[in-house]
């Protein structure tokens, strides 16, 4: 992590599984979400829409670190290859396969998440499983999705409820203000 790369946090609340990492979650993103620009924040219901955010500092040349905290690596599947173009499943390779803007990628996992589904992650990114292997001092943008195919526990939309309510609050402004469009339904599982 260097001073001029920006910090992206994503989190998917399919992460969420227990009353456990729902607490953790929560602390975790609270100790960070007043130091983030109202404008820098996307909460959206699929993971693709973090393009909002990494598109248009990819254009403008920046560089980030990411942090991404999920039940699933999104790297790569066999369904959803990189080569194909940009989705929910890969966008974290996608954008690792774009030259000289993720300088750092981790990935905030659970348990049982599979590591080597579909790729061996290890060679592309950092993995941990706890809160405090992450350290930050802040990040400059926050995505938040719902994942609603995956989020199906109780405990994971609650999530994602919970996250909506304490950034509307904290911001003072509607949840429409940080929610943006799905780029893609269920006709369309790629941006080209």
């Amino acid at each position: 992590m260097t001073e001029t790369n920006k910090n992206i946090l994503s989190v998917d609340c399919d992460f969420v599984k227990d009353s456990r990492s729902l607490v953790e979650l929560i602390k975790f993103v609270l100790q960070y979400i007043d130091k983030i620009e109202d404008t820098h924040i996307v909460i959206s219901q699929k993971h693709v829409d973090i393009y909002y955010i990494l598109e248009p500092l990819l254009k403008n040349k920046k560089t980030i670190d990411v942090v991404s905290i999920d039940h699933h690596h999104d790297l790569t599947y066999p369904h959803f290859p990189i080569e194909k173009g940009l989705a929910s499943s890969n966008w974290l390779g996608y954008y690792l396969m774009k030259p000289n803007f993720i300088d750092n990628a981790y990935w905030l996992s659970n348990y049982t998440s599979d590591p080597n589904a579909g790729v061996k992650c290890e060679d592309w990114i950092t993995i941990t499983k706890t809160f405090d292997d992450i350290a930050f001092d802040s990040f400059d943008y926050l995505f938040i999705c719902e994942s609603p195919s995956y989020a199906t526990n109780e405990f994971s939309l609650c999530a994602y409820r919970i996250l909506i309510e304490i950034i509307t609050r904290l911001k003072n402004k509607d949840k429409f203000f940080f929610m943006k469009p799905t780029l893609l339904n269920h006709k369309y599982a790629f941006i080209n």
